[in-house]
C-alpha cells in the first residue's frame, strides 16, 4: 500500500471553523473521486500550533498514486486548495497498525 500524509495549514484569515467546513463540505468531495483510492482519513488539529489538519490517503501503489496527478480531478483539487489552504507539507508513510476495532493486532 502506498500511503501519503498531508499536513495543511489554513489561509490567513480563515477560521479553524471555516476551514474544517470547507474542507468537509468542498473539497473532501473532490478528492474522494480519485482513481484508485483505497482509503482516505481526515484528521482536524484542535489548538493553534502546528498544522490545521492532516490527511492521510493510501492507494495500492505509487504507480496509482502517479497515475491521478494528471487528471482533471487532480487538478480541480489543487485549484480548491488554492482557496483556503495556505501551505502543504506531503510525506510518503508507512502504516504499523496497532488496534483495529477492537482487536489489537
Amino acid at each position: 500500500m502506498h500511503r501519503v500524509l498531508f499536513a495543511m495549514y489554513r489561509k490567513e484569515g480563515t477560521s479553524p471553523e471555516e476551514f474544517v467546513a470547507h474542507y468537509r463540505d468542498v473539497h473532501i468531495p473532490i478528492t474522494r473521486q480519485f482513481a484508485g483510492l483505497r482509503e482516505y482519513d481526515v484528521f482536524p488539529v484542535a489548538g493553534d500550533e502546528g498544522p490545521d489538519a492532516f490527511a492521510v490517503m493510501a492507494f495500492d501503489s505509487l504507480e496509482d498514486f502517479q497515475a491521478i496527478l494528471d487528471t482533471d480531478v487532480f487538478k480541480e483539487a489543487m485549484a480548491d486548495s488554492q482557496t483556503f489552504v495556505a501551505q502543504t507539507e506531503s510525506y510518503v508513510v508507512g502504516h504499523i497498525p496497532v488496534v483495529s476495532g477492537n482487536v489489537h493486532v
